[in-house]
């Protein structure tokens, strides 16, 4: 289903043009941030309602089975017309056993899995030093050493809209598919969330060993023992 439905955005995301009515057409350097940063906000509701998303001012949702995708948008406090305009894309998956739960125990923690802050990460092979590669929203990926004991890449979540094009548009339109895609297969596709836990980066095992993954495995997988055990034995192994 959602391997479906993301081959569907993506081809009218490389056949997008930018619409007569977008305002995007003629942002300069004489834009306003707020201006184009509230705009490119809209064109990305506009684009994703086609496909079931809801949108709101800073704020597309996909309700799927029993679950909300949330994907957030945020900007910087350090905007400078003409040179810096900040876009941040955050997402994660809200279960809805979960809201019902902390709601019910006045849970402080936000019901959230699959944060995009390290959602997209990967081990990466190498026999030298470690290192970790880096893929912009849009643009070329660069490669630095890495301080943690491990090679990964991972992706950034964030992008300068200074200058935007419409080719840079469509690279946050395909970030965002990337998101949809990852956190609906983990959701729905216990091979995948199996594989997931089976081999995380450093940064991955911080969620995973947190409160809020642990509820969510005991709220939908309470028969699964497998599952469970292999959480486990991760969990163990780093204390």
């Amino acid at each position: 289903m959602i391997q479906e439905l993301s081959s569907e955005i993506n081809k009218k995301i490389d056949s997008l043009t930018w619409p007569q009515t977008s305002a995007l057409k003629t942002f300069n350097s004489e834009t306003d941030c707020k201006e184009l940063y509230e705009e490119t906000c809209h064109e990305i509701g506009v684009f994703f309602n086609e496909f079931g998303f809801k949108k709101s001012k800073r704020k597309i949702q996909l309700n799927y089975d029993d679950y909300q995708l949330k994907i957030l948008f945020a900007s910087s406090g350090y905007n400078e017309k003409g040179n810096f305009i900040w876009l941040e894309i955050n997402s994660g998956a809200y279960p809805l056993q979960m809201i019902k739960k902390y709601k019910t125990e006045g849970e402080r923690l936000q019901p959230i899995i699959f944060s995009n802050q390290t959602l997209l990460q990967t081990k990466l092979e190498t026999t030298s030093d470690y290192q970790v590669t880096e893929y912009p929203i849009h643009g070329h990926s660069k490669t630095a050493p890495n301080n943690h004991d491990e090679s990964l890449a991972k992706y950034s979540n964030g992008i300068n809209l200074n200058g935007l094009d419409l080719e840079s548009f469509k690279d946050i339109l395909r970030y965002i598919v990337k998101l949809t895609e990852k956190t609906v297969s983990l959701t729905t596709n216990r091979a995948e969330l199996l594989k997931f836990i089976s081999n995380p980066t450093k940064p991955q095992l911080y969620w995973i060993k947190e409160k809020r993954f642990l509820d969510y495995i005991n709220l939908y997988y309470s028969n699964d023992d497998e599952l469970k055990t292999h959480l486990n034995s991760l969990i163990n192994s780093l204390e």
